[in-house]
């Protein structure tokens, strides 16, 4: 959803907030953040 907005907006930097959750839980069901940073088209900037 958020990879979508980009590509409809045209925009060209992807500002963020960083979460983190224990390695257990990233393992099961998988991080935004993560994602985010592993299929980004445009530039992230990420903050936590």
């Amino acid at each position: 959803m958020i990879q979508n907005r980009v590509a409809e907006t045209g925009a060209d930097l992807l500002v963020l907030g960083a979460y983190s959750h224990s390695w257990l839980r990233q393992l099961l069901f998988g991080g935004v953040t993560r994602t985010v940073l592993r299929t980004a088209q445009v530039a992230a900037f990420l903050s936590r």
